[in-house]
């Protein structure tokens, strides 16, 4: 919803009989033409712009209330599932995922577990990176060719 000030200067300007794209175009549009036109509606019929309640469709799960269940959840049990959450709730995971994202500000990861090395695999390693770096040159790297093991010809040959 748009604040009262540019409720109050697009009023002004339809008072002044202009049109709702000229009102659009003197704002930047910083209120879209078709908004203007949804408030000059509501102006021609009741006289004032009254938005009291947001126009459009009423929300029915991401209220208040629901937002504030599900953060008290993340609070009492910081790790847990959107996907279970959602079941006992009684909510679409679409709509979970957006109070969570959209509403609380939180967002999913996962801690990538790395293998742990021991000195001598690290050692082993760094020795074969030096090897590849001094063993091959540009002319044999392109005669490698990477497959996903995908039969094709090279030179009327399968590669295998």
């Amino acid at each position: 919803m748009k604040s009262q000030d540019v409720q109050k200067i697009v009023l002004l300007k339809l008072q002044m009989e202009k049109t709702p794209s000229e009102i659009s175009k003197d704002l930047c549009n910083l209120v879209s033409e078709s908004t203007v036109r949804r408030w000059n509606s509501i102006y021609l019929k009741t006289g004032k712009i009254n938005l009291n309640k947001s126009p459009g469709r009423p929300r029915k799960i991401r209220t208040k209330n629901v937002i504030k269940k599900v953060k008290n959840r993340f609070q009492r049990k910081a790790r847990q599932s959107v996907r279970k959450m959602a079941r006992q709730l009684q909510i679409s995971e679409r709509s979970l995922g957006r109070i969570v994202k959209e509403d609380l500000g939180l967002y999913a990861y996962r801690i990538t577990v790395q293998p742990k090395l021991t000195d001598a695999q690290k050692q082993s390693q760094i020795r074969f990176a030096y090897w590849v770096r001094r063993s091959l040159t540009k002319a044999s790297i392109r005669k490698i060719m990477f497959t996903d093991e995908k039969y094709f010809t090279v030179d009327g040959i399968f590669n295998r």
